[in-house]
């Protein structure tokens, strides 16, 4: 099961996940793509459960395989907190997890603050970041694409359009900033759930771009709250994996799968 982040939506033609040879089912969570967008319910342990409830009792699916980008990292890790046992394995990347030390360092550090993750901080204003961006939604999509990639060109015209066109329609840019404006109680929250229920035991994936500035942050950051961490290099990448280089994003997924005898 996989999830992506802001402004993604299911739509994304890079990456050929059949040649995994599983079932795939690719989720908009709770305000992003065609999803319904809620006034609350933003903070990651709601939007966990949105999945959770929806392969466990709305497909009949016992156990999945969770993979997360940025967002959707933060989503998969606080759905496997809380129902482990419903997790097969876990594969994450691209983003510090509010509640972690990792996550500290990341947003107190001027190396990165000032850099690549100023938008944390902006986005969680309330209000004043949803007037700027109202009728600039291509330029400020684009503007993360482009400065947080290998090669511009992986990213097509029509892509973006389809990207823009998501964030843009009624609340979808105030849902994708509410993910932002939960952090406080997501820290909470994943602190409250590591102490409660101790680190995962099943086996865990975490990528970083072999160009991206955040692989100092996560290369650690999985072993804060798991006993099992594997990390990976996707090379020719920076943040968005899957897109940039699909192929080493699936070759780097199948090894592990196979090395933990899952495929």
């Amino acid at each position: 099961m996989s999830m992506s982040d802001l402004p993604h939506s299911t739509v994304n033609p890079h990456v050929h996940v059949h040649q995994l040879a599983l079932r795939v089912i690719t989720v908009d969570y709770r305000g992003a793509g065609d999803s319904d967008r809620p006034r609350d319910g933003y903070d990651k342990l709601t939007m966990s459960r949105d999945i959770h409830t929806l392969y466990k009792d709305k497909l009949g699916i016992d156990k999945v395989i969770l993979v997360g980008s940025d967002i959707g990292s933060m989503v998969a890790s606080n759905l496997a907190m809380q129902f482990e046992h419903d997790v097969e394995a876990l594969v994450t990347f691209e983003a510090p997890i509010p509640g972690t030390q990792s996550f500290d360092r990341a947003t107190t550090e001027p190396s990165s603050t000032w850099s690549f993750l100023w938008h944390f901080f902006f986005h969680n204003q309330a209000d004043l970041p949803e007037l700027l961006i109202q009728g600039k939604e291509n330029e400020y999509i684009g503007h993360f694409y482009h400065r947080l990639c290998y090669d511009p060109s992986f990213l097509t015209d029509k892509n973006l359009e389809t990207y823009t066109k998501a964030f843009s329609s009624p609340g979808g840019i105030r849902c994708g900033l509410d993910t932002y404006r939960a952090f406080q109680q997501d820290i909470k929250d994943f602190k409250e759930m590591l102490k409660k229920n101790g680190r995962l035991s099943i086996p865990t994936l975490t990528l970083a771009g072999e160009s991206s500035p955040m692989q100092e942050f996560i290369e650690t950051q999985t072993k804060e709250y798991s006993n099992d961490v594997t990390f990976k290099l996707v090379p020719k990448s920076m943040h968005w994996i899957p897109e940039e280089n699909p192929e080493g994003f699936l070759d780097a997924v199948s090894w592990f799968l196979k090395n933990k005898k899952i495929l």
